[in-house]
């Protein structure tokens, strides 16, 4: 599971392309009765794949914050942002997404 070095200095299209294919394929959602916490989250064994990923969404102005060493979380007006640029095919996926935008409208 490795980002490839190109996306460091890749434009932010293929930036995209990557997040929305590392983000379909690893993705896990929670999305809990509280709203406000509600989040997109990532978890690995591997942190330099949460960095890399973090740093790519920093690229598209989204902040993702590392916990325990092994989940990446993506929560609130970040989670519009990232929904405004990031395609995610799956409907758990788009799901958490939308809740998320349901509760940055707040």
């Amino acid at each position: 599971h490795e980002i490839p070095n190109e996306a460091y200095i890749a434009s932010k299209e293929y930036v995209k392309g990557i997040l929305s294919s590392y983000f379909s394929n690893h993705c896990e959602t929670d999305t809990s009765s509280n709203e406000d916490d509600t989040s997109i989250q990532l978890s690995s064994s591997h942190i330099r794949v949460l960095e890399d990923i973090a740093f790519l969404c920093s690229r598209l102005n989204v902040h993702a914050s590392i916990s325990n060493m092994d989940t990446l979380s993506i929560r609130a007006s970040n989670g519009q942002r990232f929904s405004e640029q990031i395609t995610l095919p799956r409907y758990n996926q788009r799901h958490a997404v939308f809740a998320i935008l349901k509760s940055a409208d707040k």
